[in-house]
């Protein structure tokens, strides 16, 4: 009896902490899960590139009010769906909005190679059959050793409004004179 209760009480401490960590709808990272998950990275120098990703859907909102909130929910499950397979087992996906998540890919060849694998990405949610037509567009920024997170995420939130300005859609990688432009 004793070790059910024991066993109980370990299940619902584990329920507990999936709930603190990953987002109920999507299955992926929340925000606090997102950030738990970067302490545990030993970033290395002798990792190639590390790849951050942020990925909004693109046109989520119009969606809601066509089919609802409940059809933009299964929206959401469907994209978070076609993400991870699009992930290898060591990347690290999180929901940090509504309609926005990051990846972390690490020891990925080169910045070109983790661009291309952001074009695959929209590629492959522009393949999905969700209910109204969506695809996501992709901000990228890449680095190697410890990184100062902010910073990095920074970089991918000004790459993705250019990747839409561009017209949705697509990946673009952060570029140094992306900043210039930002002063």
């Amino acid at each position: 009896a004793r070790l059910r209760a024991q066993k109980r009480q370990l299940d619902s401490r584990a329920e507990l902490l999936k709930e603190a960590y990953y987002d109920y709808l999507t299955g992926v990272y929340n925000r606090r899960g997102w950030e738990m998950a970067l302490q545990g990275v030993d970033f290395d120098e002798d990792d190639n590139v590390c790849a951050l990703y942020m990925l909004d859907i693109d046109n989520l909102k119009g969606c809601n009010d066509t089919i609802g909130h409940s059809g933009g929910d299964r929206m959401l499950v469907l994209f978070a769906q076609a993400l991870r397979r699009n992930l290898r087992s060591e990347d690290i996906a999180a929901r940090i909005g509504g309609d926005e998540f990051v990846v972390l890919m690490r020891n990925m060849p080169s910045a070109e190679i983790a661009r291309r694998k952001g074009d695959s990405i929209c590629r492959n949610v522009r393949a999905v059959a969700f209910d109204c037509p969506v695809s996501c567009s992709i901000g990228l920024s890449v680095f190697s050793g410890p990184p100062d997170v902010a910073k990095v995420l920074e970089k991918a939130d000004a790459a993705l409004y250019s990747a839409k300005k561009l017209g949705k859609g697509r990946c673009v990688l952060w570029q140094p004179q992306d900043e210039a432009a930002q002063d």
